[in-house]
């Protein structure tokens, strides 16, 4: 396992700790916290699993989520964290858009967390988006996700992950930053 000891910006991965990867819906904060999740030998929880079902029914319509929807959602997520990371760390995937929902994240988790936050500009988005088969977000939300998205500020215990490349690439992106 590993530990984030978190000072300013520098951060420790040693034995324990929550790692969140954080963008906008298909960007590949799933696939890639799953499979480092796994690679870690950690539990792994996806945010979107705690969606309650109207958010859920929403979003297959294309209305976007509005605060009120997010907050139940968030804690949530952070109950299903706090109870996997009793153990150890824990890999979650959570899109949290703007800074507030992150803090929330980072100040009701038990444990410190670092944000891996994955970035890449919308056509490349809306493509994987259009190749996804079987989830209950529509991809007509891009745009209210893009236009909601604040980017980690300079005081946010963060690394920025360039989602361009193959998932592969990034994947060893995340590796080396958490390293």
């Amino acid at each position: 396992m590993w530990d984030i000891q978190a000072t300013g910006r520098s951060v420790r991965m040693t034995a324990r700790g929550i790692i969140i990867l954080t963008g906008v819906s298909g960007v590949g904060k799933s696939t890639l916290a799953a499979r480092l999740a796994a690679d870690l030998k950690a539990p792994f929880v996806e945010a979107d699993d705690h969606h309650l079902p109207t958010s859920i029914a929403k979003m297959a319509k294309g209305i976007p989520l509005g605060d009120a929807d997010r907050w139940p959602w968030l804690d949530a997520v952070v109950a299903a964290a706090n109870a996997a990371a009793a153990g150890g760390g824990v890999v979650i995937a959570c899109s949290a858009l703007k800074r507030i929902y992150r803090d929330h994240l980072a100040e009701r988790c038990l444990t410190p967390s670092i944000f891996i936050h994955l970035h890449a500009p919308r056509k490349v988005v809306a493509g994987r988006l259009a190749a996804r088969d079987a989830h209950f977000f529509d991809a007509s939300l891009l745009d209210s996700q893009m236009d909601t998205l604040e980017m980690p500020g300079h005081d946010e215990i963060y690394r920025l992950i360039d989602a361009r490349p193959d998932l592969d690439s990034v994947y060893d992106s995340i590796r080396k930053a958490l390293s």
